[in-house]
Protein backbone atom coordinates (compact mmCIF):
# COMPACT_ATOMS: atom_id res chain seq x y z
CA UNK A 1 0.00 0.00 0.00
CA UNK A 2 2.79 2.36 0.52
CA UNK A 3 4.49 1.80 -2.86
CA UNK A 4 1.39 2.64 -4.18
CA UNK A 5 1.09 5.95 -2.20
CA UNK A 6 4.61 7.19 -3.39
CA UNK A 7 4.39 5.93 -7.20
CA UNK A 8 1.07 8.83 -6.85
CA UNK A 9 3.03 11.16 -5.03
CA UNK A 10 5.54 10.94 -7.90
CA UNK A 11 3.49 10.65 -10.60
CA UNK A 12 1.50 14.12 -9.49
CA UNK A 13 5.08 15.62 -9.29
CA UNK A 14 5.91 14.63 -12.59
CA UNK A 15 2.82 16.01 -14.41
CA UNK A 16 2.00 19.04 -12.33
CA UNK A 17 6.37 20.00 -13.69
CA UNK A 18 5.41 18.92 -16.92
CA UNK A 19 2.78 20.83 -17.61
CA UNK A 20 3.37 24.05 -15.28
CA UNK A 21 4.60 26.79 -17.34
CA UNK A 22 3.81 26.16 -20.87
CA UNK A 23 4.49 28.60 -23.77
CA UNK A 24 2.80 28.99 -26.80
CA UNK A 25 4.54 27.23 -29.56
CA UNK A 26 6.63 29.94 -32.05
CA UNK A 27 6.06 29.22 -36.21
CA UNK A 28 9.13 29.95 -38.15
CA UNK A 29 10.15 29.62 -41.91
CA UNK A 30 13.38 27.66 -42.94
CA UNK A 31 15.34 29.41 -45.25
CA UNK A 32 18.15 27.27 -45.47
CA UNK A 33 18.09 24.51 -48.07
CA UNK A 34 17.35 22.19 -45.27
CA UNK A 35 16.74 21.74 -41.39
CA UNK A 36 18.24 18.25 -39.80
CA UNK A 37 15.76 16.86 -37.29
CA UNK A 38 17.66 14.83 -34.73
CA UNK A 39 16.14 12.16 -32.19
CA UNK A 40 17.82 13.60 -29.22
CA UNK A 41 19.82 17.18 -28.45
CA UNK A 42 22.96 15.91 -29.51
CA UNK A 43 24.86 15.42 -32.82
CA UNK A 44 25.07 12.19 -31.89
CA UNK A 45 21.69 11.82 -32.26
CA UNK A 46 20.60 10.04 -35.45
CA UNK A 47 18.74 12.72 -38.08
CA UNK A 48 15.22 11.38 -38.37
CA UNK A 49 13.84 13.85 -40.78
CA UNK A 50 14.78 16.90 -43.00
CA UNK A 51 12.80 20.16 -43.15
CA UNK A 52 13.06 21.38 -46.61
CA UNK A 53 13.78 25.36 -47.48
CA UNK A 54 10.04 26.98 -47.44
CA UNK A 55 8.42 24.85 -44.78
CA UNK A 56 7.32 25.43 -41.29
CA UNK A 57 8.39 24.26 -37.75
CA UNK A 58 7.09 24.97 -34.78
CA UNK A 59 9.46 25.08 -31.76
CA UNK A 60 8.54 23.27 -28.39
CA UNK A 61 10.79 23.11 -26.22
CA UNK A 62 14.89 24.70 -25.57
CA UNK A 63 17.81 23.27 -24.05
CA UNK A 64 21.20 25.00 -24.67
CA UNK A 65 21.98 24.42 -28.09
CA UNK A 66 19.14 22.43 -28.82
CA UNK A 67 15.55 22.99 -30.09
CA UNK A 68 12.58 20.61 -29.95
CA UNK A 69 10.32 21.41 -33.05
CA UNK A 70 7.41 19.92 -34.86
CA UNK A 71 7.39 19.53 -38.64
CA UNK A 72 4.28 20.41 -40.64
CA UNK A 73 3.83 16.88 -41.15
CA UNK A 74 4.08 15.73 -37.12
CA UNK A 75 7.72 15.18 -37.52
CA UNK A 76 9.33 16.30 -33.79
CA UNK A 77 12.61 16.28 -33.25
CA UNK A 78 15.68 18.40 -31.87
CA UNK A 79 17.30 20.91 -34.05
CA UNK A 80 20.77 22.70 -33.46
CA UNK A 81 20.44 26.30 -32.15
CA UNK A 82 22.30 27.39 -35.16
CA UNK A 83 20.01 25.93 -37.82
CA UNK A 84 17.22 27.70 -35.98
CA UNK A 85 18.40 31.03 -35.77
CA UNK A 86 18.48 31.00 -39.81
CA UNK A 87 14.53 30.88 -39.85
CA UNK A 88 11.88 33.79 -40.43
CA UNK A 89 8.97 34.37 -38.28
CA UNK A 90 5.81 35.13 -39.61
CA UNK A 91 6.16 38.44 -40.09
CA UNK A 92 9.55 37.89 -42.40
CA UNK A 93 11.69 39.20 -40.10
CA UNK A 94 14.45 37.30 -38.71
CA UNK A 95 13.75 34.83 -35.65
CA UNK A 96 15.22 35.90 -32.11
CA UNK A 97 14.90 33.52 -29.99
CA UNK A 98 16.14 33.31 -26.92
CA UNK A 99 18.92 31.56 -25.09
CA UNK A 100 18.77 29.00 -22.31
CA UNK A 101 20.66 29.20 -18.79
CA UNK A 102 21.29 27.71 -15.85
CA UNK A 103 18.18 29.11 -14.14
CA UNK A 104 15.90 27.41 -16.37
CA UNK A 105 17.03 24.20 -15.81
CA UNK A 106 15.98 25.00 -12.04
CA UNK A 107 12.79 25.55 -12.58
CA UNK A 108 9.96 23.16 -13.10
CA UNK A 109 12.42 19.86 -13.17
CA UNK A 110 11.83 17.03 -11.57
CA UNK A 111 14.75 14.55 -10.55
CA UNK A 112 15.17 10.85 -10.07
CA UNK A 113 17.60 8.62 -9.66
CA UNK A 114 18.83 5.30 -8.06
CA UNK A 115 21.40 2.96 -8.19
CA UNK A 116 22.11 -0.94 -8.15
CA UNK A 117 25.40 -3.29 -8.08
CA UNK A 118 26.99 -5.66 -6.04
CA UNK A 119 30.94 -6.01 -4.81
CA UNK A 120 32.03 -8.84 -6.13
CA UNK A 121 33.93 -9.76 -2.75
CA UNK A 122 32.69 -7.04 -0.33
CA UNK A 123 36.05 -5.29 0.00
CA UNK A 124 37.58 -2.45 -1.41
CA UNK A 125 41.24 -1.36 -2.04
CA UNK A 126 42.75 1.99 -1.35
Amino acid sequence: MKNIIWLAILLFCFSANTTSGKEATVSLEVIDPYLEIHTGPGIGYPVIYTVEQGEYIEVLTRRPDWYEIKSRNSHIGWVQASQIARTLQPTGEPVDLPSVSYGDYLKNSLSVGFDVGEFSNGELSG
